[in-house]
Formats: structure tokens, C-alpha cells, sequence
């Protein structure tokens, strides 16, 4: 859907170009929660997650998401998706670089 967004190309190429690093690995899944979490909060699911599928940008600001007014939750009233200390850690990683 946001194809036009992506000139990074896809994580399998970028998988096929070279290996990995844990810090790279970090910042990707939190991207990954982070996109996943924003879909959520319309009630999509994206039914086919894999590297082909997940697409990056070389423009910083492109991936800011903005949350659902229509999701506004409560303090202490918000569904537990299970990554909130999976996010938590990956956020507080002393091994966590930005690019």
C-alpha cells in the first residue's frame, strides 16, 4: 500500500546484501512493533508478514505514525499485545544506534 514510501527496498534484499547486526536487528523489530501496534489500532491484520514484505525508507520522517483518535484508551485500561517489554528493552538498549 505504501510502496511509494519505501525506496530502501525490502528486508530480503537487504538480508541477501549483507548480514544483520544485533543493534540493525534491534531497530527493525522495533519498527516492525511499531507498525504492527499502528494497523492494530484500526482493527486491520496484515495477513502475510515475512522480509519480502517488510519495506524500509531512506527518509527519516516517513515513518511517523499517528495514532487512531478513535483508539484513545485510558490509563491502565489498554489491551496487553504482549511487546510491551519486548519494546521497552529494544528502546533502552545501550546497543541501540539510530540511522
Amino acid at each position: 500500500i505504501q510502496n511509494e514510501y519505501c525506496d530502501g527496498g525490502s528486508l530480503q534484499g537487504r538480508i541477501q546484501e549483507h548480514c544483520l547486526g544485533e543493534s540493525e536487528l534491534k531497530i527493525l523489530l522495533m519498527h516492525v512493533i511499531e507498525g504492527l501496534r499502528y494497523i492494530h489500532s484500526y482493527d486491520l491484520v496484515h495477513m502475510d508478514i515475512k522480509p519480502e514484505n517488510i519495506f524500509s525508507t531512506m527518509n527519516p520522517t516517513a515513518h511517523k505514525l499517528y495514532p487512531n483518535p478513535q483508539q484513545q484508551q485510558q490509563p491502565g485500561n489498554k489491551d496487553d499485545d504482549g511487546m510491551d517489554s519486548v519494546y521497552e528493552e529494544l528502546r533502552s538498549s545501550e546497543n541501540l544506534v539510530t540511522y
